[in-house]
């Protein structure tokens, strides 16, 4: 997804699952990559690769939103 990050996608994947799912923020996510996996990953670099997943992502969320808001609840 981001050619020239230093870290997988399941990496990404876990930031953007633990964020927006499970609502961590992103220095308690500090803390854990620095505890457990014992590197240190700054709270700056998480926000900017969440950021910069959405993107490209973009489309895919502005045709779900129009299919929420289209949504005829009256049928």
């Amino acid at each position: 997804m981001l050619p020239k990050a230093k870290f997988t996608e399941s990496v990404q994947a876990h930031l953007i699952a633990s964020k927006l799912d499970d609502r961590q923020p992103f220095y308690h996510l500090e803390e854990q990559f620095e505890t457990r996996a014992g590197f240190s990953f700054p709270r700056q670099t998480m926000a900017r690769t969440v950021i910069d997943c959405a993107t490209p992502r973009q489309p895919l969320i502005n045709f779900l939103i129009d299919g929420v808001i289209g949504y005829d609840i009256g049928a």
